[in-house]
């Protein structure tokens, strides 16, 4: 109950806060002969933004640490910062602002820059990032460990392989030292018969029908001492033919195509780009973050409470088969759009 309270409270003063703290603008710029469009330029805004905050309301802005940081801007742009008495309510404002909004949403957090720095961590996030780091350090301190050891090994092991080379080249060496010996061996141990037949075998040959001795030739200066036989046939080296890589297949896809297959009470929605977006059921659940390209969103139609849209051209809706075009549904502010459920069921049946 008395949480209650102090957000009433807190509520109550953060809107007359900003009420007083719009009437010294509005009478600033007056007095300056300041233009509301000069203003909106000056500090990258929209019109209704600048007459917001002088009216003291949030309509045209996403979030109040959104409105907090342009009513800064606005003051320092027109020479108010310096008050004191101006810079007490801007703080009690700000006060007021953290005591109401118990917590902010993570993407209101990434596209628009809080006025006064980051949130406020809670002690269970801190022990969280703390235990990650602890972590991250010692999976860091495992991996530079097991690479010194890998490498160590493959050191050791590489000088290995080169003992074990030095050692089968000089086993090769031997081993055909041994083989031309025998071949040797075997030559010279041939029989004293065989000998003669192969010396009567060449006279023969070189003695032609009338008794004299033909030209020498190539082919009778070499006769071969061991027969063609005995020789093993050289195999022919095999062509080594290179594996084909197949190139990699393009990913295709469009954005009609993610609308395929539709129920006709369905509402999707696909973003193309980055977007913020915040959607409330009828039974009260939220779903509220920064979406990236190619992510989407299902619910059905009538369970839509409110929808709010953040860089809104870079999301398509469609119910079943109807592309809805929130462009001109007159619910787009700059490039936000706050949809409700009688806009969206207006959109599905134009």
């Amino acid at each position: 109950m008395n949480t209650v309270d102090q957000n009433t409270d807190a509520l109550d003063l953060g809107a007359s806060m900003r009420v007083e703290l719009g009437m010294l603008l509005r009478h600033a710029r007056l007095a300056q002969q300041k233009e509301i469009g000069d203003v909106a330029k000056r500090l990258i805004l929209s019109p209704s933004q600048v007459l917001n905050l002088e009216a003291g309301t949030m309509d045209s802005f996403h979030h109040e640490r959104r409105y907090v940081h342009a009513l800064k801007g606005y003051l320092f742009y027109l020479g108010l910062s310096r008050d004191l008495i101006i810079n007490d309510k801007l703080q009690q404002l700000e006060t007021a602002s953290l005591q109401a909004v118990s917590s902010s949403a993570s993407g209101v957090a990434r596209l628009y820059k809080a006025g006064h720095g980051p949130a406020p961590v809670d002690a269970k996030t801190q022990k969280q990032r703390i235990f990650i780091g602890a972590g991250s350090v010692a999976a860091i301190f495992g991996i530079v460990v097991l690479a010194l050891i890998v490498g160590g090994g493959w050191l050791s092991g590489s000088e290995n392989s080169e003992a074990e080379q030095a050692l089968v080249s000089d086993a090769d060496k031997t081993v055909a030292t041994a083989g031309s010996a025998s071949q040797d061996a075997v030559s010279s141990a041939a029989s004293p018969s065989a000998q003669a037949a192969q010396a009567a075998a060449v006279v023969a040959t070189s003695t032609g029908a009338d008794g004299k001795v033909p030209e020498p030739s190539a082919t009778a200066a070499s006769p071969a001492l061991v027969p063609a036989s005995n020789q093993a046939p050289t195999p022919a080296p095999t062509p080594v033919v290179p594996a084909s890589v197949a190139p990699d297949k393009p990913v295709t896809g469009t954005t009609s195509d993610r609308f395929e297959n539709l129920k006709s009470t369905t509402l999707r929605i696909v973003f193309i780009g980055e977007c913020w977006a915040s959607l409330i059921t009828t039974d009260g659940r939220r779903n509220e973050r920064i979406f990236q390209a190619g992510q989407s969103i299902d619910v059905e139609l009538d369970r839509v409470a409110t929808l709010t849209i953040g860089n809104s051209p870079q999301a398509k809706l469609q119910v079943g088969s109807k592309p809805l075009d929130v462009a001109k549904s007159g619910a787009v502010t700059g490039n936000v759009a706050r949809l409700n459920q009688a806009i969206l069921q207006k959109l599905a049946k134009q």
